[in-house]
């Protein structure tokens, strides 16, 4: 007989171990609640700790921090009792803050007032920008009401779509019906035979339109759309005028309609018109600005003196203002761009009074005082970036008259006019420009050379002369009058004005001026003695000695050229130039050792220069010290890290394939150095990408456009690789923008041989001297 089962759920009805915690054996732990130990109880009051440390003669510690807040008498005066004293001093103290409050409260409302309105100008609120919307509807009619499209539903919802967006298959008779659309007729109709063609004529669609639209308007009066329709359906002019003054008188508040009504009236009854229309809808800046046009075109037309012409499109100006303040009364706040925008849009059909009334009455608004000139600046540059030189002219105009001793200003409206006015227009401007800045010598001196280019010398004559009256010292004028009369051929005169300037001005650059006059005249004994004078006078002037010792070395007289040289480098240590003529004198004299210990010494006196360093370069390529040269080079590269000189001159140290990384290199450390994105066209050149150089020495030109050197590689490229048309746009480029500086240029300008010769022939000159890239 089998043992009897046991029971597995015996353990049901046993004790458990004493040990025994539920859930432990799966990982559970046991907690604690509030039953398990019992009700919390309220721990003792303040008051009773208080009391319980008196009785054990415990002193209480003050709370360090109680007392630290001014604002805050809990506490401090606890334990007194607030009589009437303390009553009438808190009274007191109280009538002292409403009587400061009172005094404050003034200033304080008005700074409130004033950065409130700042604010409603900045960031205008809604109902105030379109308050004349809204007072516009009240003309939309209950019809055009209904006819608002519905809104739909925005939220982005998930929705049941419309049926009419479903699709569904089409049956087949409509796919047959759609297959034999397009079949040709095979037989003849009978009712086209007997008529000829279709019963409806196609050149009735016009008279249905002009039938139609009558009635139309009988239903819907009010509609805008429809009665421009139906007047740009007329084809006489008096028919469309009747439509416009019926429309007009139905809807009084278009201004579309008015401005129609206005372009077809003659000139008198379209001011009536005008007159009507502000009156009707006094919140259109458009039938303001139409009115001033009006005004201007009908003081262009017709045959009026230049005083009566004048006198009405003073008219223009006033009306402008007079609608401004207008539209001011009414709310209407147009902004300040919106204003310009205005005055572009008249200049651009042709109104360029009544452009320039818009800036007048508009362009100070919403501009601090002190930002005025600024503001105005850029606003002119911003028209000229558009290509709105009317706009552009008008800033300027309204600027000069609120500054009108400001020199910067007139020199701007003086490069404008030069630019995009007439030689009378620019003539005008500069008289003003010295009536009104008479210190300003280079207002004189513009307004002379445009006289003097323009082949009225006498004209540039007498405005040397006023200058002189304004500014009898000026070294600048002096300097221009004999530049005049030397080039008029006035020699004698031009010997005498120096001879003043000397007595009268007496600066050291009139007497180097007075010292190359007459080398360039041939009498170097007499230059000699200019110089001699010059130095007693400014010893420490570079020029001077630099001039003595060039005169010396054409003359052949080395020995006085280096002793010049050497007096002067004594006397001006720092003058770079005179270092590197110095230098040169002694590698002409077949000391090359000299010249190098020279430029060794310049460059301890004057250090990270890099032109010395680059003369160092090019002495030792004279004397074939190719190495040596590529050495020099490298310390000169450590010296002065970002020289764009050295950098282009490195260039061509490195071998033909690295020479594009090289120059990319360059062109990063030395910031787009105009030298070397001239080399870089360079090294296209020599690669045979002709157009890339092309566009890199275009580069190169606007980056440093007084550089003669850089137009002198250009016109060599150009009359190597280039056709006669584009050699000849590179000369003329270069003559407009008079170049002065360089390496090569300033020798060859400033070479005796070359005196008087143009700008053109001084190109080709400094061209020939350029080294050879093929």
């Amino acid at each position: 007989m089998p043992p009897p089962k046991a029971n597995k759920l015996a353990f049901l009805t046993q004790t458990a171990p004493a040990s025994y915690v539920a859930g432990l054996g799966r990982g559970a732990s046991g907690f604690t609640t509030r039953s398990d130990i019992g009700p919390a109880r309220e721990g003792p009051s303040a008051e009773a700790i208080a009391e319980a440390q008196s009785k054990r003669g415990e002193e209480i510690e003050p709370d360090a921090e109680a007392y630290q807040d001014p604002d805050n008498e809990t506490g401090l005066f606890a334990g007194m009792v607030y009589e009437q004293d303390d009553e009438e001093a808190d009274k007191i103290y109280e009538d002292v803050d409403a009587r400061m409050d009172e005094r404050r409260r003034k200033r304080r409302e008005a700074r409130e007032k004033e950065e409130a309105a700042r604010l409603r100008a900045e960031r205008p609120k809604v109902q105030a920008q379109f308050a004349d919307l809204k007072r516009g509807l009240s003309s939309v009619t209950d019809t055009e009401w209904e006819n608002l499209p519905e809104v739909g539903n925005l939220t982005g919802k998930k929705r049941k779509r419309d049926l009419r967006e479903r699709t569904y298959a089409v049956p087949d008779s409509i796919i047959a019906g759609d297959r034999d659309r397009g079949a040709m007729e095979t037989t003849l109709d009978e009712q086209q035979q007997k008529h000829g063609g279709f019963d409806t004529p196609a050149d009735g669609t016009l008279t249905n339109l002009l039938i139609l639209n009558p009635s139309a308007l009988e239903q819907i009066p009010n509609s805008v759309v429809l009665w421009k329709q139906t007047i740009s359906l007329e084809t006489e002019p008096a028919d469309a005028l009747i439509l416009l003054s019926r429309a007009v008188e139905v809807l009084p508040h278009s201004v579309e309609l008015w401005l129609a009504l206005a372009r077809l009236e003659t000139p008198d009854k379209a001011k009536k018109v005008l007159n009507k229309a502000r009156r009707a809808v006094p919140t259109s800046h458009e039938i303001w600005i139409a009115a001033g046009r009006l005004v201007e075109q009908d003081a262009l037309s017709g045959e009026r003196s230049e005083a009566e012409r004048k006198k009405e499109l003073e008219s223009v100006d006033r009306t402008i203002e007079l609608g401004v303040k207008e539209l001011r009364k009414h709310q209407v706040m147009l902004t300040r761009d919106q204003w310009l925008a205005e005055a572009e849009q008249c200049e651009t059909e042709g109104s360029l009074r009544t452009c320039e009334a818009i800036i007048k009455a508009t362009i100070a608004m919403d501009v601090e005082e002190q930002d005025r000139e600024s503001t105005w600046v850029d606003d002119v540059e911003a028209a000229l970036g558009k290509g709105k030189i009317g706009t552009a002219r008008a800033i300027l105009s309204y600027a000069l008259r609120v500054f009108p001793d400001k020199r910067a200003l007139w020199r701007r409206a003086a490069d404008l006019e030069k630019e995009h006015g007439t030689p009378e227009t620019l003539d005008a401007i500069l008289s003003q420009a010295v009536k009104y800045c008479p210190q300003a010598e280079v207002l004189w001196l513009m307004h002379a050379k445009e006289k003097w280019i323009t082949g009225d010398v006498d004209g540039a004559r007498k405005v040397l002369m006023q200058a002189f009256d304004a500014n009898p010292e000026s070294e600048q004028i002096w300097l221009a009058a004999v530049k005049l009369d030397t080039e008029s051929g006035e020699l004698d005169v031009a010997r005498e004005l120096l001879a003043r300037a000397r007595s009268v001005a007496n600066t050291e650059r009139i007497w180097m001026k007075s010292a190359v006059f007459e080398r360039q005249r041939g009498r170097l004994q007499e230059a000699l003695k200019m110089i001699e004078g010059g130095l007693q006078r400014f010893p420490k002037f570079p020029k001077l000695h630099m001039l003595k010792g060039q005169i010396l070395t054409d003359a052949n007289d080395i020995p006085s050229a280096r002793a010049a040289y050497a007096a002067g480098l004594k006397a001006c240590p720092k003058s770079v130039p005179l270092w590197i003529l110095s230098s040169r004198l002694e590698e002409r004299d077949n000391r090359a050792i000299k010249a190098r210990a020279l430029l060794e010494k310049a460059r301890l006196v004057n250090p990270k220069d890099d032109n010395l360093w680059a003369e160092a370069v090019e002495v030792e390529e004279r004397a074939g010290a190719t190495t040596q040269a590529n050495a020099v080079l490298a310390r000169g590269l450590q010296e002065c890290p970002t020289s764009g000189l050295l950098y282009s001159m490195s260039i061509w140290f490195h071998p033909k394939p690295v020479r594009k990384a090289r120059a990319v290199d360059a062109l990063k450390k030395t910031q787009d150095d105009a030298r070397v994105i001239c080399t870089i066209a360079c090294v296209f050149w020599e690669d045979g990408s002709y157009e890339k150089a092309r566009t890199w020495f275009g580069r190169a030109k606007t980056a440093d456009p007084d550089n003669g050197d850089i137009w002198a590689t250009w016109w060599k490229f150009e009359d190597r690789k280039g056709t006669k048309e584009q050699r000849d746009m590179v000369t003329e480029m270069c003559v407009a923008a008079e170049p002065h500086h360089g390496r090569k240029w300033p020798e060859v300008a400033k070479d005796v041989r070359n005196l008087g010769k143009p700008t053109a022939q001084l190109l080709e000159l400094v061209a020939s001297n350029i080294r050879d890239i093929l």
